[in-house]
C-alpha cells in the first residue's frame, strides 16, 4: 500500500503540506488539488500540530462506557483547560486524554472525507517520540520540542523574552523539518501505524458519498431521475385510480337513473341493483308483435335504404329514396290493408320520385 504524509492543515485557505517521497521535501497543496494528486486506496497520514491540542494523563475505565468517561475526564482537567470544554472534542488513548479544538478537527475530517483514501489523523508528538524521543525540530516560525513527557511548539518570535526555553535548548541537535520528515520518518509511521491513535471521522454529506462511491454524474443524474419517479408514480397511480373511480360512479348513476329515475343517492351499488332486480319478474316473458313489411319487396326493396325499429318507442323507422311517387301513394293507400300503421311521414318528392322516411307502428 501506498502511503502520503501531510501535515500543517490551513483552515482558511484550506492547504496543507503534502510529503513528496521523491523530492523528501514538502510542497503546499490545495484541498481540491490534493484529491487529483493521491492513489485511490492508498493511505493519507496526516500529522496534526501540538499547539491544536491539549494532553493529559488520565487511566480510561473501561467498566464505564465513552460518555462517562469524558465526565470523569473533564472533571479532572476543566480548571486547566482556557477554552470552553463545549467547543472542543475529546479523544482518548493509551492512558491519555487528548482535548481538540472543535471546529479544528470538523473541518479537517470534512474535507479528508472527500478523498478516496484511507484516513488516519495522528497527533505529532505520539509519532515523533516513537521516532525520536528527544527531537526537537524547527518548524520554522515554531520550534518543537519535549519538556518531560509533554510537548511543545514554541514560537521563535518569544525566545528572546523566554531565557529559560532558549537556554534549554541544543541548537546543535536542531533539525529542519523537512529534513526530520524524510523516507525513514514515513515507513516508521506506516509501519507501526497501528499503535497511534486515530482522530478521523467520516464526515457524512452528499460530497463524500459521491466520491467515495465513485457516482458519476450521468448516474447521479439517473438515481435522482429514478428516485423521483418512484415518489411520483404512487401520486399519478392514485390520481388514475380516482378518476376511473368517478368514470365508474358516473357509469353506476346512469345505470339507476335509467332502472329507477327517483334514486337520488347511492350508498350501496351491488345491493341497490339487487333491490331493484327483485322487483323484476325474470320469468315473464314479453313479445313483440312486428307489423307485415313484407308487402314492400312488390313496390321495389332497392328503393329501401334502412329500416329501423324502435323497441321503446314502439315503431319502426322506414327510409325509402328515389321511389316513383306512384308507387309511394300506392303503399301508403293500402297499407290499412297490410295492417301497417303510418304514424309519421317526411317525404319530399322530386321529377316523381320520391324520399325521405316514413314511421310506422308496431
Amino acid at each position: 500500500m501506498k502511503y502520503y504524509l501531510t501535515q500543517s492543515y490551513n483552515i482558511e485557505n484550506d492547504s496543507l503540506e503534502l510529503f513528496d517521497s521523491n523530492l523528501e521535501e514538502f510542497s503546499s497543496v490545495s484541498m481540491d488539488d490534493l484529491g487529483t494528486m493521491l492513489d485511490e486506496d492508498s493511505t493519507l497520514i496526516h500529522l496534526i500540530p501540538c499547539s491544536k491540542y491539549s494532553t493529559y494523563k488520565y487511566e480510561y475505565d473501561k467498566t464505564l462506557n465513552n460518555t462517562v468517561n469524558e465526565i470523569n475526564f473533564i472533571s479532572n482537567v476543566e480548571d486547566f483547560v482556557v477554552e470552553s470544554i463545549s467547543s472542543q472534542t475529546i479523544f482518548f488513548h493509551n492512558d491519555e486524554g487528548y482535548i481538540i479544538q472543535q471546529d479544528f478537527i470538523n473541518h479537517l475530517n470534512k474535507n479528508f472525507s472527500n478523498l478516496r483514501v484511507n484516513i488516519i489523523i495522528i497527533p505529532e508528538h505520539i509519532a515523533i517520540k516513537s521516532f525520536s524521543n528527544d527531537a526537537l525540530i524547527n518548524f520554522g516560525e515554531e520550534i518543537f520540542f519535549f519538556n518531560g513527557d509533554l510537548p511543545y511548539r514554541f514560537a521563535t518570535i518569544n525566545l528572546e523574552s523566554n531565557l529559560d526555553i532558549k537556554n534549554s535548548i541544543d541548537y546543535k541537535k536542531l533539525i529542519d523539518y523537512k529534513n526530520f520528515y524524510n523516507n525513514k520518518f514515513k515507513s516508521y509511521i506506516a509501519d507501526n501505524i497501528t499503535n497511534y491513535p486515530n482522530f478521523f471521522s467520516f464526515n457524512f454529506s452528499f460530497s463524500s458519498l459521491k466520491s467515495n462511491l465513485r457516482i458519476s454524474n450521468s448516474y447521479l443524474a439517473t438515481l435522482i431521475l429514478s428516485v423521483s419517479l418512484f415518489l411520483l408514480l404512487p401520486i399519478i397511480q392514485t390520481n388514475i385510480y380516482k378518476k376511473d373511480i368517478e368514470i365508474f360512479e358516473t357509469g353506476i348513476n346512469s345505470i339507476f337513473l335509467s332502472l329507477d329515475k327517483n334514486a337520488t343517492e347511492i350508498i350501496n351499488p351491488k345491493r341497490q341493483i339487487d333491490l331493484i332486480a327483485d322487483n323484476f319478474d325474470l320469468l315473464q316473458k314479453n313479445s313483440i308483435s312486428i307489423p307485415n313489411i313484407n308487402f314492400i319487396e312488390k313496390f321495389g326493396i332497392e328503393f329501401i335504404d334502412s329500416i329501423e325499429i324502435d323497441i321503446s318507442n314502439n315503431n319502426a323507422k322506414i327510409q325509402i329514396s328515389d321511389i316513383p311517387a306512384a308507387q309511394l301513394n300506392i303503399f301508403l293507400t293500402m297499407s290499412n290493408t297490410f295492417d301497417v300503421r303510418v304514424i309519421n311521414q317526411e317525404i319530399d318528392t322530386i321529377d316523381s320520385l320520391s324520399s325521405g322516411f316514413i314511421i310506422i307502428g308496431i
